[in-house]
């Protein structure tokens, strides 16, 4: 399946290496950027001849050289937080210039918006912009954690550095494994080939970053099937012409524990000769962590590129890599009471179930050799708690790419980009599968996931652009194609237990290993072994329509193949201490998907002034199943009477053959950007449709599908950006979100039974003459009934956001806050349970010594959760179900309940000393 991709990338990459013609730029002109404010170098601002593509960049003291068509073109220099500015020529050699700060960034150049460089005025969707700079100085711990104070988004990092969650516009992303409606991008192409892993368990923020682009609004049609709510690229930094880096040394406070917990953050980049550049840095860290796992957080993250800059500003050549070693505890539950949704009684965030009685048990499980699958007998092995618990979520490996950027002259251009991926992962974590318990420890069943994989990945995106100018008119069209291929291999293996929740003088728990009729104390079970294998094949085209100077079209048409091919390999369940021994066979079930569809879109863009301009936007985007539809999982039936049984029939479900299509997402929005005097202002309205839609939940402690209905998402935001020209280096910004995500159709049957601390509420299903607290009933046959979810909030959406941030920053020293409100949130899909509102606040201040030569030491302390907020982001296995209207129905308090709940991390301080050159 792996020679179609060779074949077309190899095709691919010698295409692009086709006779070039003659440069056209004949006029040389060089100078030096610098800071109206301070007289400070630029790093990285964008100097391009006007009307054409051909650009360059300034290097770290702020110069720059580009050649023109014509001694009397013009030039445009923009940079991230200034105003933009455009100089005639006029036959000069060197032209110095000093840009004025513009925090409103309405005339920053970006490339996530349409593909090519373009003002953020005239983009036809919403976008922001976060610079290196402002991202260094916040040490953000995941991506979710960098992006989450821009306006219109609601973030969550609560497993720590593993994973987080993002939702954009309503858009609820991240409560499973990976991201499926936000494409997270490296460069322009996906930091991974499938959505079904989270990106943080690959991939994490470093100073090789140069800024990161946020797309809010749809961009399927210019990067496929998992950005229906939008993208987030990270954009690496390339060698300027002088040497430069920085070298920052942190360490972060102890939230449990002593001693330090350090961390060593590294750039450094420049030129090898005239036209070769590089880029180096990454990071080191050995930290115990946000809560009390048992191990630490350790290992490290190395990358770089070379850039070759082709002659007479023909293009460039990038090769580019990353090896990775790292270690990330997956920080998940800890005991809430459902009722007040507090922390249980004795317990904090910075704990988890992590207890030293758990490091001593060792459990033996099937291991299939995958040979000939029909007959192959499995062999015993025996697992480690402990070792899972040192090895954590782990990733080990690397990728390796390369970039090809052609500028062919005469208004021709082609862009290559590949990347081959190869990491072993480990998924090691103690979660919690009781959706409600009480104290009792036979009530509350833990298991801890083991599991090992490997990913491979193969990424080829082939583009062809042509300028075409006719009069005041100006085409860019682009055609091109995307092919990926993801070989996924899992073995998972589980141990369960019961777990009380009464902590001990010593902070231990105490642990009993199940024991029923099919499970026994020193035996596992398999979770999941198997091997996925998902190719993707697309092709894009679009149009960039520019009128007159002012009036902007986007038509951009999407066409995505997903073709999946997936085997589990099964084995019975343990019945007794000598099952071992007999030899049963594992089976292998294969299953072949085939999936496609279409995504296209409009957009308009048209400027009112200088700096203001109206836009809009109509898509239809979808997103495809993915593996995880498919997952073949045996079900675990609610505890009755302290006991733990699996489904007797011994079957395992999947996704009914009538609900594996795409889910198809309609999406309409208007805006409107301008400034007045120190004032930016960002209005948008936006509706989103989607149509059967799949969410990740968890059964047991196995991540699947289930569908989620109709959803309808109707909001608005109002973005404001304020810098006074009396006080320079002032910024103040503040986003406000109201959106509306409800169930438009949706409809489920009551199956959950209750848990409680007395016989007469334990085991109670459903009752439709009890109190249904508002929602419809609709009788199917008798006994059987569902309950009608139209119009009920769809889980976890807050209703409200708002974010707002204060920056001070002088040559010597800033300070800076930040909040992020999320407010009106509900836990189910019958909205009985609703969530607190989660307030984070963030903030820092530095002081800094500028050197001589542009150079600086700078100091710098930034405590994240500032006010300590000890709330629960949500509470697992309710998403989906009735089980918090079955179980209120019949036991209105949740009298001595708790719940599996993910709390915000606690506050911590991070300390940093560095040094830039």
């Amino acid at each position: 399946m792996r020679q179609p991709l060779f074949k077309h990338c190899l095709t691919s990459l010698l295409a692009l290496f086709f006779a070039l013609t003659q440069a056209y730029g004949q006029h040389a002109v060089n100078g030096k950027i610098t800071a109206n404010s301070n007289g400070m170098p630029i790093v990285g601002a964008s100097i391009a001849e006007k009307n054409t593509n051909n650009g360059v960049m300034t290097d770290a003291d702020g110069n720059y050289a580009i050649k023109v068509a014509s001694p009397k073109a013009a030039l445009r220099i923009t940079s991230v937080g200034f105003a933009a500015q455009e100089v005639a020529i006029n036959d000069k050699g060197t032209i110095n210039v000093e840009l004025k700060e513009d925090a409103t960034n309405l005339n920053d150049v970006v490339v996530s918006a349409t593909r090519g460089p373009v003002r953020k005025l005239e983009t036809t969707t919403a976008i922001d912009i976060l610079p290196g700079k402002e991202l260094q100085e916040r040490t953000p711990v995941t991506l979710a954690d960098a992006i989450r104070y821009t306006p219109g988004i609601y973030t969550q990092s609560s497993a720590g550095r593993y994973g987080g969650q993002i939702f954009i516009r309503g858009f609820p992303d991240g409560t499973g494994n990976g991201l499926v409606y936000t494409g997270v991008l490296l460069d322009g192409i996906p930091t991974l080939a499938s959505p079904t892993r989270p990106v943080d368990e690959f991939f994490k923020y470093d100073m090789n970053i140069e800024r990161i682009e946020i797309v809010r609004g749809s961009a399927a049609t210019l990067f496929g099937r998992s950005a229906a709510a939008g993208v987030v690229n990270m954009i690496t930094k390339t060698g300027g012409t002088k040497l430069g880096g920085s070298l920052q040394l942190s360490n972060y406070s102890n939230t449990f524990g002593t001693g330090l917990n350090p961390r060593v953050d590294l750039n450094l980049n420049g030129p090898i000769t005239k036209q070769l550049r590089f880029n180096l840095g990454g990071f080191w860290y050995n930290d115990k962590g946000y809560r009390n796992a048992g191990a630490p957080d350790k290992g490290y993250q190395f990358r770089g590129n070379l850039d070759y800059l082709l002659p007479n500003d023909r293009g460039s050549i990038r090769l580019y890599g990353m090896t990775t070693d790292l270690i990330t505890q997956n920080l998940i539950d800890i005991p809430f009471e459902v009722g007040t949704q507090n922390i249980a009684t004795g317990w904090d965030a910075s704990q988890t179930f992590y207890t030293p009685a758990l490091d001593a048990i060792n459990f033996n499980v099937w291991r299939e050799r995958r040979t000939v699958l029909s007959t192959e007998t499995p062999t015993i092995e025996s697992r480690s708690s402990r070792k899972a618990t040192e090895e954590g979520n782990y990733a080990r490996g690397g990728f390796l790419g390369v970039n090809v950027n052609l500028n062919l002259g005469k208004g021709w251009g082609v862009t290559n980009k590949f990347r081959y991926m190869n990491i072993a992962t480990g998924t090691k974590f103690n979660l919690g599968v009781s959706p409600f318990y009480t104290t009792t420890p036979t009530s509350h069943i833990r298991t801890i996931i083991d599991g090992d994989g490997d990913n491979t990945d193969f990424i080829n995106e082939f583009r062809i652009e042509k300028q075409i100018v006719s009069g005041k008119t100006r085409h860019l069209i682009s055609v091109g194609s995307y092919l990926s291929s993801l070989d996924l291999q899992n073995n998972t293996f589980s141990f369960t237990y019961f777990s009380g929740i009464t902590r001990n003088a010593d902070g231990g728990i105490g642990v009993t290993p199940i024991v029923s009729g099919s499970i026994t104390p020193a035996n596992g079970r398999i979770s999941r072994v198997s091997k996925y294998i998902e190719n993707t094949t697309s092709f894009f085209a679009g149009d960039e329509i520019k009128i007159g100077g002012k009036t902007t079209f986007n038509i951009g048409l999407r066409y995505d193949r997903v073709d999946l091919d997936m085997t589990d390999y099964m084995a019975p369940l343990v019945t007794g201490a000598t099952a071992f021994s007999a030899n049963p066979r594992i089976v292998a079930e294969n299953r072949k998907v085939d999936l496609s569809d279409w995504s296209g879109s409009l957009g308009f863009n048209r400027l009112l002034g200088a700096n203001s301009a109206v836009y809009a936007n109509v898509v239809r985007a979808f997103r495809a199943p993915d593996n995880s539809t498919y997952t073949q999982v045996r079900r675990l039936l609610p505890v009755v009477g302290g006991r733990a049984t699996y489904d007797p029939n011994g079957t395992y479900s999947v996704l009914p053959n009538g609900l594996e299509k795409n889910e198809v997402v309609y999406n309409q929005e208007v805006g409107y950007r301008t400034t007045v005097n120190d004032l930016g202002i960002d209005l948008a309205a936006f509706h989103t449709f989607i149509d059967n839609r799949l969410v990740t939940t968890y059964e047991g402690a196995q991540a699947v599908q289930r569908p989620l209905g109709n959803n309808r998402i109707l909001g608005t935001e109002l973005t404001l950006t304020y810098t006074p020209r009396a006080v320079k280096g002032l910024v103040i910004r503040s986003g406000f979100t109201v959106q509306d995500a409800r169930f438009a159709d949706f409809k489920i049957t009551p199956s959950h039974v209750t848990v409680g601390s007395t016989t007469a509420v334990s085991g109670k299903r459903f009752d439709p003459t009890k109190d249904t607290y508002g929602i419809p009933v609709i009788p199917i046959a008798a006994g059987i009934n569902q309950l009608d979810l139209k119009g009920r909030q769809i889980p976890n959406v807050p209703r409200y956001i708002w974010n707002a941030s204060i920056v001070y920053s002088t040559k010597y020293f800033g300070v800076d806050l930040r909040s992020n409100l999320a407010m009106k949130r509900y836990n189910d899909p019958t909205n009985i349970l609703e969530l607190p509102n989660l307030h984070q606040v963030e903030a820092g201040a530095f002081v800094q010594y500028p050197m001589k030569g542009g150079g600086s030491i700078k100091f710098r302390a930034n405590v994240q959760n500032l006010l300590n907020t000890q709330a629960v982001t949500r509470l697992l296995y309710l998403d989906t179900s009735d089980a918090a209207l079955t179980q209120k129905q019949w036991d209105p308090n949740f009298t001595g309940l708790h719940g599996v709940g993910v709390p915000l991390l606690p506050r911590r301080t991070i300390l940093s000393l560095t040094y830039s050159f």
